[in-house]
C-alpha cells in the first residue's frame, strides 16, 4: 500500500514538472519593466511605477535556471499611498488588480520590482 502511494506521489510530481513552461527571458528582454533589481534610482523607479497606473501588465512568478514559470496573472496597475511608507518600500512594490470575468471576483497582487523571481511586463509588449 505505502509503495502503491509513493509511485502515485511520484508520478504526480513528474507530470506537473513536465507541464511547467519556460519563460524565454531573452525573447521578452526589450519588454521587461523593471530589468535592474538592485543598485536603482529609487526616485526614478518611482516615477516608473506612477506612469503605469491603470494600464495593463502581465506578471510571471519564476523559479530556477530555466525560468519555470509557478503563477502568471494579468491586471491593472494601482497606485497606492500608505502612511509612513518609505520611497524605498514604495519602489519595490507595485499593486496589481485583477477580475475574474466568468465570477466577477476580483483579487489584487503584490509582486516585487526587485525580485529576481518577479517578471513583469506590459501585456501589449509581450512576444
Amino acid at each position: 500500500m505505502r509503495a502503491k502511494a509513493l509511485t502515485f506521489v511520484f508520478l504526480l510530481f513528474s507530470v506537473v514538472a513536465f507541464g511547467q513552461e519556460n519563460l524565454d527571458l531573452q525573447r521578452n528582454e526589450e519588454s521587461e519593466l523593471f530589468r535592474a533589481k538592485s543598485n536603482y534610482n529609487v526616485q526614478q523607479r518611482i516615477a516608473e511605477i506612477k506612469k503605469l497606473e491603470g494600464k495593463t501588465i502581465t506578471v510571471f512568478e519564476v523559479s530556477g535556471k530555466a525560468n519555470n514559470i509557478k503563477m502568471s496573472y494579468t491586471g491593472t496597475v494601482r497606485v497606492t499611498n500608505y502612511p509612513g511608507r518609505t520611497d524605498e518600500a514604495a519602489a519595490t512594490l507595485i499593486t496589481v488588480d485583477t477580475k475574474d470575468e466568468n465570477s466577477g471576483r476580483s483579487s489584487s497582487y503584490y509582486p516585487l520590482t526587485n525580485n529576481k523571481r518577479y517578471r513583469i511586463y506590459l501585456t501589449e509588449q509581450i512576444k
